[in-house]
């Protein structure tokens, strides 16, 4: 996954860097096909604001936060995304799930076709 963290109006350290890269590696659960996570950081009259954008399986994934804290902000947005992740994941496995059937046997299968067709019907 690429990673691409940009600053508006403050430096972002590496030790930002790192906590980011943490915690988008935890949404590979979700997805192996995640291709990028872009990162922007804005710091504006002492509140930071956190966009991400995270491309995967052909869609894209958005989450923002504001906060005071940096990492609170990084927080509230890494959940909101981890929401949308886990929403897609559990609609693709229900939308893939096959049905399961037992055998059947030829007296049942006889006997569901004579009650569907009336003989009546058949005269």
């Amino acid at each position: 996954m690429i990673i691409s963290v940009t600053g508006r109006h403050l430096e972002v350290s590496d030790e930002v860097k790192t906590y980011l890269a943490k915690k988008l590696e935890a949404f590979s659960k979700y997805s192996s096909k995640i291709v990028e996570a872009r990162v922007i950081i804005d710091f504006n009259r002492g509140i930071h604001r956190v966009e991400i954008v995270v491309a995967a399986d052909h869609s894209k994934y958005y989450g923002d936060s504001d906060d005071a804290d940096i990492r609170g902000a990084i927080d509230k947005a890494i959940k909101k995304m981890d929401a949308q992740l886990r929403n897609h994941k559990e609609r693709i496995k229900h939308k893939h799930k096959k049905i399961k059937c037992g055998p059947v046997s030829v007296e049942e299968t006889d006997e569901k076709i004579d009650e569907i067709i009336d003989e009546d019907y058949l005269e």
